[in-house]
């Protein structure tokens, strides 16, 4: 059995589409689901314009710290993070399809406890500049832990999705 295909599996994969749906609709544009061990999970595009993206679900609350900077916030850990950890290979592989495409590389990150999309555009150029360590994360929604090389997203890089209602 997929994890996916778990009842905490499923929880995440609809926040996924529903931000998917969300995506498309403020951009205006389309999208296209890729299968589910892809190395991408959208593509969405409008006429001659075309884009790859990695669409994550996060239980975080988005913040405000004392100096105005936006930052995570983790209720189960009571930790703020200043960063998005994200696996390496995660932002290699999407920008790989990207190129492939000639294509833009966004990450999105529905932030469930504030209801917002938050996102980075990832660049080659960008990667120079990356933070990256290995790390022991959990493994998946039903637990376990693993450890791989992840990359830091600064939280002053990432945008947040306008969306009207």
């Amino acid at each position: 059995m997929l994890d996916s295909e778990t009842p905490a599996g499923e929880k995440y994969i609809a926040h996924q589409k529903d931000t998917a749906t969300r995506i498309a609709f403020a951009t205006e544009t389309r999208f296209l689901e890729t299968a589910s061990e892809c190395v991408a999970d959208y593509l969405f595009g409008k006429r001659d314009t075309i884009w790859v993206a990695e669409v994550k679900s996060r239980e975080l609350l988005l913040e405000r710290g004392k100096k105005n900077e936006f930052r995570l916030y983790d209720k189960k850990k009571n930790k703020y993070f200043s960063t998005y950890l994200i696996s390496l290979h995660k932002i290699l592989d999407c920008l790989a399809i990207a190129r492939l495409l000639n294509a833009k590389c966004f990450l999105f990150v529905k932030v469930i406890h504030s209801d917002q999309i938050i996102y980075w555009e990832l660049t080659e150029a960008g990667l120079d500049n990356l933070e990256t360590r290995e790390t022991t994360t959990q493994k998946n929604v039903n637990g376990g832990s693993k450890k791989e090389t992840n990359a830091f997203l600064p939280m002053s890089d990432m945008r947040i999705l306008l969306e009207t209602n």
